[in-house]
């Protein structure tokens, strides 16, 4: 049985010609940046803010996707994943096992997809650093599509940097939610009136056939485990090691 918790589907703008599909690795962005930043929670990250951001004005081929994971004392129907979905986001979500591998192996699945089925090369943009996506997004290249790769500037897989067409580099002020409670709270001592700026959409959620893709993500999540034990031996221990300083930090002067 699938630990799938729940996926949903609305419209996004999508023009002809090189299209952007947008891939997030939940548990990877937000495990490193607790390391690498103040967020403490989840909930201080804020997707819709950050999707404005990579997207520059670009339109998509479809819906956002998003995967995350949950633990026990989690709901994975919470205010948190609900407003992504409110927002366009395709949110699936698995239970906290696996050292999070499953969270990977159904974004390869998701990246494949896109790659194989759309009839002309387009742009990738995937937030995540973890080595893991190196094949799927060695194929995109090999394809003809744009490798877009945003992550923190600490805890990346160099080989990652290496295959992007572009690299860009997350900064705090791109991924807080300014709605955050911790904000909230400072904002409500002055009196200040909290409002978000977003318009909910309200359409109905589509099903996925899962039968195909979970034999896939049983095969990547066997191959995925054996060479991430592998690849541990071999990887630098110092994280600055992992990343060189570029000038992407000034990403939109």
């Amino acid at each position: 049985m699938s630990n799938t918790a729940n996926t949903s589907s609305t419209s996004l703008p999508t023009v002809k010609g090189r299209q952007v599909y947008v891939f997030i690795d939940h548990s990877n962005v937000f495990i490193q940046g607790k390391k690498s930043t103040s967020i403490k929670k989840a909930s201080d990250i804020d997707y819709v803010k950050l999707l404005e951001i990579v997207l520059n004005g670009r339109k998509t081929g479809q819906n956002p996707i998003i995967v995350g994971s949950y633990g026990a004392k989690d709901d994975p129907r919470d205010q948190f994943w609900e407003r992504l979905r409110m927002n366009g986001f395709t949110v699936t979500l698995f239970e906290r096992k696996f050292k999070e591998k499953s969270v990977d192996a159904r974004i390869i699945v998701d990246i494949c997809k896109s790659i194989f089925t759309r009839s002309e090369p387009a742009t990738i943009i995937l937030i995540a650093g973890d080595r893991d996506y190196e094949c799927s997004l060695s194929e995109a290249r090999n394809l003809g599509w744009d490798v877009e790769i945003w992550f923190w500037r600490k805890g990346f897989a160099q080989i990652l940097k290496n295959m992007a067409t572009k690299f860009r580099i997350l900064k705090f002020n791109d991924v807080i939610d300014h709605v955050s409670d911790h904000v909230r709270r400072k904002r409500q001592k002055k009196g200040r009136q909290i409002t978000s700026g977003i318009q909910p959409n309200h359409k109905g959620k589509s099903k996925q056939d899962s039968s195909t893709e979970e034999t896939m993500l049983n095969t990547l999540f066997s191959g995925i485990q054996l060479t991430k034990e592998n690849d541990e031996k071999k990887l630098p221990t110092n994280e600055e090691q992992m990343i060189s300083g570029t000038g992407d930090a000034n990403l939109f002067n």
